[in-house]
């Protein structure tokens, strides 16, 4: 299954906007790019650690590729997700998992992620532990190396698609 273009079809028929978090030099078109820094493509400049540019139920998508281990506060950045979204929302999102090395390399990360991390926003149980009002539905979750280079330094990450 193709959840990015089943997430990008909704967007396109619930009239939508989608938005790339942390995209750097890289925005995808068609996409509201948004960055710390400006940089060709970024189209909001914001800290994402302080509240979020949009309104509430007012996204269709978020595509967070390597962008939440940037952010200081795992809570914050998935209670904004949350808020943010509209509702059957969906966020793709893509982080190193502290179960390989690639998630303590870079010391620029703020936030540690493993496939479990992700638990504590899909479970009712777990989330009272953290007292979250994000809630998700976990549509896929898993662990993977992007490939042949990563899986040799053992840079291990974590996919998940969640749908609000």
């Amino acid at each position: 299954m193709n959840y990015l273009e089943d997430a990008e079809s909704w967007c396109e028929e619930s009239e939508s906007p989608k938005v790339q978090l942390c995209c750097g030099k890289e925005k995808i078109d068609g996409y509201i790019g948004v960055d710390l820094v400006r940089k060709n493509g970024v189209d909001i400049i914001r800290d994402l650690n302080k509240e979020w540019p949009f309104e509430s139920e007012s996204v269709g998508l978020f595509l967070a590729k390597n962008a939440l281990e940037y952010l200081n506060d795992p809570l914050h950045s998935m209670k904004e997700i949350h808020r943010c979204l509209k509702p059957d929302g969906y966020a793709l999102i893509q982080v190193p998992s502290s179960n390989g090395k690639a998630a303590f390399e870079n010391p620029l990360h703020k936030s540690y992620w493993n496939i479990n991390s992700f638990s504590y926003y899909t479970n009712n149980n777990l989330a009272e532990y953290i007292d979250s009002t994000a809630k998700f539905n976990l549509l896929d979750a898993k662990e993977y190396y992007s490939s042949e280079q990563c899986e040799k330094a053992q840079r291990l990450y974590v996919g998940v698609v969640l749908r609000k």
